[in-house]
């Protein structure tokens, strides 16, 4: 769909959306334009700006304003909430129609997406392993989680797979992970990695 054609609403989410996977690695506040550039689209910046505003009066992101800076925002942890909600729930269906869901794939191991997505689970791993604070999850159930994030580690090392049937043992394990240490930081993990993979399969 072309940019001029997205309604309003749904900008607000692809916006919100942005500012969420852009703070699964970054931190700070970004200006109107640095916010366009996270987008798929020309979506303009007064197009943007109205979005934003948007999203401020509903608590969803948070906003500086500077007479010489300018606006800068970034996600508020109730719009941060919402996204994990949506991401949770977007995890209980079955995504067998989107594209290439349900054919035998191959990804390119250099690209970035696919890196990203191979860094955080990594970082997953070794946070189930390694980390002090696992929220509702046992010492045997974390060796469980980290065992299964290992298997789809060796599965995104293949050349070619299904991507339906690696995200439905995403979906599964990331949302057991995400419910049962939703505020610890390998929950957090686990919601972003949810992100990073849905977009990676062409789920969102």
């Amino acid at each position: 769909m072309a940019s001029d054609l997205v309604p309003q609403a749904e900008l607000e989410e692809l916006v919100l959306r942005a500012l969420f996977e852009y703070a699964q690695t970054e931190s700070g506040m970004l200006a109107t334009v640095e916010v366009g550039a996270l987008l798929n689209g020309n979506f303009g910046d007064q197009r943007i700006r109205l979005a934003l505003s948007s999203l401020d009066r509903g608590h969803l992101v948070r906003a500086s304003h500077n007479a010489i800076s300018g606006s800068q925002y970034s996600i508020s942890e109730t719009g941060y909430k919402a996204v994990e909600e949506d991401l949770l729930r977007a995890a209980d269906r079955d995504d067998t129609s989107a594209p290439a869901a349900n054919r035998v794939v191959g990804f390119d191991h250099n690209s970035r997406d696919y890196r990203e997505v191979r860094k955080k689970v990594d970082e997953l791993g070794k946070a189930l392993r390694g980390a002090n604070d696992l929220g509702d999850l046992s010492p045997r159930e974390a060796a469980v989680a980290a065992f299964e994030v290992d298997q789809i580690s060796q599965t995104l090392n293949q050349d070619f797979f299904r991507p339906v049937e690696l995200w439905r043992r995403c979906r599964n394990t990331l949302k057991w992970i995400s419910e049962q240490a939703a505020v610890a930081v390998v929950g957090v993990l686990a919601t972003g990695l949810l992100t990073l993979l849905a977009n990676l399969f062409g789920f969102f």
